[in-house]
């Protein structure tokens, strides 16, 4: 009798622990759905935003351009001021129609009502500059149009890239979005500084190095969007065929057009340079546009295939809590019956013996084989878990490693621009002040067209490893852009800092480069220095060493310059 009551229970105890392994089961798979869900909700508003951001920006520099030349016609502003409205209206309904007692829905309608009014102040702006007279007045419209269009930028930002909107998108999407934020935003950035080339001729100097400043930007996009397919060719939704367009109007031979063509602007630029600019600049984001709507299709899709796996996974644990009943309950409860009656067959036979009757019934009952197919079929159940969680652990640390690979310059293999800002801002604030220090190889365009681009590489390269070598831990470095590099540095005064650097300098001229056609050559280089007080002052820290970088290029090249209100400080070279 005791016997059968621990059988009774251990039948129980299974069942118990098998209804708990499919609730959870059953709440995972509940859980990716929900998620998978909200997250296509997620990228249905993002979409909506990106719409009126690119709108607006657009919006804006019909206008703007409107000012300087006659090929922006009153229709076209029109057109693009109703597909604005429209996509306004998108944009403020699309959070109604979601949950209103979700707390993301409301943080988002938050703040795409403040996204709204910033476009509204944008275009009010914007209406006041094409009719207003006098600089004073356009002077105050610029500024006012430059914060609203950075207020927009940074209310774009704060969805796109905040955890609690964005949190398990695919890293190639969110590269997609960064790329196209940063190439309406620099266009739209070259649209204002033509604007002023041609209508301040006092300030032209300023403006065109702003221009020449953007154009870099655009020409790093270039290989941004190189990386985006060649690491994922298979990126179905997304024309290969056009992104390979798009990386073709940011070639260097486009860049460098551009680039004549602001330098030509210093003098008087004609009515026909400024239409072609435009027209390219419409086909550079019409193509950037596309390219976006292509990465939102291929997310949308890539959220819905999960949502249906997550389906399948919660329609398939149902169905398996249903087998289990069928094929694991009932055989259990049929395993114990035979055990009880295995008992019961067993208890009289050892009465007949104890009686002298050898008329025992044989035992026909068969268990062991149904237990050991129950503990297989437990153990597989085990191995497939071991097996997923591994797959998943791959697929984690293959994304760290992209991500960490975004912060390094694959040339030089030390930090790119972004990342040294980003690990400038973590500076505290106690270390400060420091100086902030712009170095540009001397001759290197000469350099590359007379031995190779392979020789500028190796000269890239081999600074690289001298700015490794000669700068301390202390000191914060990257590959600025190009040939350019920027330091942030501590350093107690103006002259230690001209040592610390001249320093660099001086070791760079020991460096030999092999070439092919035997021997080897060396280059040099030109810093320009600047204080830094804090990192919200590191902007003006950037345009002051860029003006001392320009006076050691002007002064002779192989030099360092350190900014200083009254004037340079420099050490002379031998």
């Amino acid at each position: 009798m005791k016997l059968k009551t621990l059988i009774y229970i251990f039948t129980v105890t299974l069942v118990f622990f098998f209804g708990i392994f499919i609730f959870s089961s059953l709440a995972t798979a509940r859980d990716a759905f929900s998620r998978n869900q909200l997250n296509l909700q997620k990228v249905n508003q993002l979409y909506e935003l990106t719409q009126t951001f690119q709108a607006s920006l657009l919006s804006h520099r019909l206008k703007k351009f409107s000012l300087i030349s006659d090929y922006i016609t009153r229709d076209r502003i029109s057109n693009a001021e109703e597909n604005l409205r429209r996509s306004m209206q998108s944009l403020i309904s699309a959070p109604e129609e979601e949950d209103n007692d979700d707390p993301m829905t409301e943080k988002a309608r938050s703040l795409f009502d403040k996204t709204a009014m910033v476009v509204y102040q944008l275009i009010r702006n914007d209406n006041l500059e094409i009719s207003a007279a006098g600089r004073d007045i356009h002077s105050q419209l610029n500024i006012n149009s430059a914060s609203y269009i950075n207020e927009l930028n940074n209310l774009y930002f704060m969805y796109a890239y905040d955890t609690t909107f964005s949190d398990t998108h695919s890293y190639l999407f969110i590269e997609s979005i960064r790329v196209n934020n940063r190439m309406d935003l620099t266009l739209t950035e070259l649209v204002d500084q033509i604007v002023d080339l041609k209508r301040n001729a006092s300030d032209r100097k300023h403006t065109y190095l702003k221009a020449i400043e953007l154009i870099g930007v655009l020409d790093s996009l270039r290989a941004r969007l190189v990386f985006i397919i060649s690491t994922e060719p298979s990126y179905s939704s997304v024309d290969i065929t056009r992104v390979r367009r798009l990386i073709d109007m940011l070639s260097k031979e486009h860049m460098l057009k551009f680039a004549a063509f602001l330098t030509d602007s210093l003098d008087e630029p004609t009515e026909s340079e400024l239409d072609n600019y435009y027209a390219y600049s419409l086909q550079l984001r019409q193509l950037s546009s596309e390219f976006i709507e292509d990465s939102f299709a291929q997310e949308k899709q890539n959220l819905k295939q999960k949502i249906y796996a997550s389906q399948a996974q919660l329609y398939g644990m149902i169905s398996l809590s249903w087998l289990l009943a069928l094929f694991i309950i009932m055989p259990v409860l049929i395993f114990a019956s035979k055990i009880t009656a295995w008992l019961t067959l067993t208890n009289k036979n050892i009465i007949k013996l104890s009686r002298g009757d050898l008329s025992i019934q044989p035992d026909a009952t068969m268990v062991t084989g149904e237990l050991l197919a129950i503990s297989n079929a437990i153990n597989q159940l085990r191995l497939d878990q071991i097996e997923k969680r591994q797959l998943e652990a791959d697929k984690q640390t293959l994304i760290d490693e992209l991500l960490n690979s975004s912060f390094i310059d694959p040339l030089t293999n030390i930090y790119n621009r972004r990342k040294f800002f980003n690990e400038c801002s973590q500076i505290p604030l106690q270390r400060y002040p420091l100086v902030f220090c712009l170095i540009d190889i001397d001759n290197f365009k000469q350099l590359n067209d007379r031995y190779g681009h392979d020789v500028g590489d190796q000269a890239l390269i081999a600074f690289s490893h001298t700015l490794t070598t000669v700068l301390g831990e202390d000191a914060v470095y990257c590959r600025y852009g190009g040939e350019e590099f920027a330091i942030v540095a501590p350093s107690a005064s103006s002259q230690e800092a001209l040592q610390r650097i001249d320093h660099l300098r001086t070791q760079t001229e020991l460096l030999r480069i092999g070439t092919s056609r035997g021997g080897e050559i060396g280059f040099t280089i030109s810093c320009g220095i600047a204080n830094i007080i804090s990192y919200a002052t590191i902007n003006l820290a950037i345009k002051q060493a860029d003006e001392a970088l320009y006076f050691s290029k002007k002064s002779g090249k192989n030099r360092v310059s350190f900014y200083q209100n009254d004037g340079f400080v420099f050490l002379q070279t031998r």
